[in-house]
């Protein structure tokens, strides 16, 4: 079986999977304690960072493929690390998962990054750079 993924931006939305993978995998709710979802200056996307007092929202995926991680781990280039982490989930259950952590504390704004703004104000033109 393979190890889950855990998504707090941009991967969340399922057409953004849909381009990326050529499918869409089924996601369900979880959250990241720990880590804060930060927006990247001048960019429509955030980046994760470390935070002890924090929780971030996100999604999590199952059944990707090695090819799949693969094109993942790509696309976030070199600015991503992806790394184990804990992820909880909302009957309380705790899985270990993949995450990708932001790299470049320097591009990070102290803003919270919120996934509905991006869906409101960023979609559409994200979807059509991909």
């Amino acid at each position: 079986m393979s190890t889950p993924l855990f998504c707090y931006g941009t991967l969340r939305h399922p057409h953004v999977m849909q381009r990326l993978l050529g499918w869409a995998p089924e996601a369900s709710a979880a959250r990241l304690p720990g880590y804060r979802c930060l927006q990247v200056v001048g960019k429509a996307y955030p980046g994760l960072w470390r935070d002890r007092s924090a929780i971030c929202p996100g999604h999590l995926y199952h059944g990707l493929t090695k090819h799949d991680i693969a094109r993942l781990d790509h696309y976030e280039g070199d600015d991503y690390e992806r790394r184990y982490a804990i992820v909880r989930t909302p009957g309380g259950g705790r899985l270990t998962a993949w995450i990708y952590l932001y790299r470049r504390p320097e591009k990070l704004t102290t803003r919270i990054w919120r996934y509905e703004t991006f869906l409101r104000e960023s979609l559409v033109n994200y979807l059509s750079e991909l």
